[in-house]
């Protein structure tokens, strides 16, 4: 399970990640393929010191509020990322053994900015693009602070509730 203290956070500055399928082909409609790319956010080996904070997987596309690890850096991330996940998904999805598009937007989120509505407009993303009539309809996404007790995480902030998801419509 991902946990953060508020204070790391803080601490560490939060990135915006982007990675697009190959030819931005809609291969995550493929509840397989999107089951597959969701599960590997509990590997450890795919985030190494670094940690998401929020990531949504669109029909074309991920996204993810990460902060990077020390001795970590994005495009290191994006590389595991990148060659894990490919390793997952079925062939059929791959052209010539690529999964991802070459490259990634990085977008560094100003300290002043807040993190939290970073992660609430990025899992938004699903229900503004028509994929789900709320963000708890939508499966495949997740945050750190989602039903967290402070006790358990360490991180004292209310982003929202599964019940409040089901109602979130973007």
């Amino acid at each position: 399970m991902q946990t953060q203290p508020q204070n790391i956070a803080a601490a560490r500055q939060a990135t915006l990640l982007t990675i697009n399928s190959l030819f931005r082909r809609p291969l995550f409609h493929d509840t397989d393929a999107a089951r597959a790319v969701s599960r590997l956010h509990l590997e450890p080996q795919i985030w190494g010191p670094s940690r998401y904070l929020a990531w949504v997987l669109m029909p074309d596309s991920w996204q993810a509020l990460v902060l990077i690890g020390a001795n970590d850096s994005a495009d290191r991330l994006v590389r595991r990322f990148k060659a894990i996940s490919s390793r997952v998904v079925e062939p059929r999805f791959r052209v010539n053994g690529w999964l991802w598009s070459r490259g990634f937007v990085e977008q560094a989120v100003g300290i002043d900015e807040d993190v939290q509505g970073v992660a609430r407009r990025i899992i938004g993303d699903p229900v503004r693009a028509g994929l789900a009539r709320s963000v708890g309809a939508y499966p495949y996404w997740n945050a750190i602070w989602l039903d967290a007790a402070p006790a358990q995480t360490g991180v004292h902030c209310d982003l929202l509730t599964r019940s409040q998801a089901n109602t979130m419509t973007g």
